[in-house]
């Protein structure tokens, strides 16, 4: 008895790709859904939640404002990052160098929309410029952001009166 055996082609074996590919990407979906990919910037826009911005600030002596220069919250590194590049920004404002001033001063108000002496610092490097238009749209800013936290009303005021006589 000769058994000879003669392997058949089989067919290939169908994969169903489609259901895969959809179910990939309704997961990608809510992991970036899930993961807060799609978040709302901050700083700007109407929102139903007040910011702390005043407990993000720092005060002329650098220090954050209230409790003796102990903050209630910590400030984010956001802030932190913002804040450190406004003081830096101030040192080149003091030596007499508005323009590198103003680039730093520019990064600080990128990293940190809602930081108002970033833009009160704007205005005093654009007035060394001497361009009071521009002095005076960052102050109007550095009034919006920093409200009536000691001692920026008065510096702010002060700042306007100065921009108003250039612009007379």
């Amino acid at each position: 008895m000769n058994i000879s055996y003669t392997p058949r082609a089989c067919p290939p074996a169908r994969l169903n790709i489609r259901p895969a590919v959809v179910r990939l990407a309704w997961l990608i979906t809510a992991v970036l859904i899930v993961s807060g990919c799609a978040t709302v910037p901050t700083g700007t826009g109407t929102s139903s939640q007040a910011e702390p911005q005043e407990a993000e600030q720092l005060g002329p002596d650098g220090q954050v404002p209230g409790n003796g220069g102990q903050a209630t919250e910590s400030p984010s590194p956001r802030s932190v990052a913002s804040l450190q590049l406004v003081r830096a920004a101030k040192s080149l404002i003091d030596d007499g160098r508005p323009d590198e001033a103003i680039r730093m001063l520019e990064r600080a108000v990128n990293i940190n929309p809602g930081n108002g002496q970033a833009y009160y610092y704007l205005a005093e490097a654009w007035l060394m410029k001497d361009d009071p238009d521009q002095a005076d749209e960052y102050n109007r800013l550095a009034a919006r952001h920093l409200g009536s936290a000691p001692p920026w009303p008065d510096r702010i005021r002060s700042q306007a009166e100065q921009i108003h006589q250039w612009l007379r």
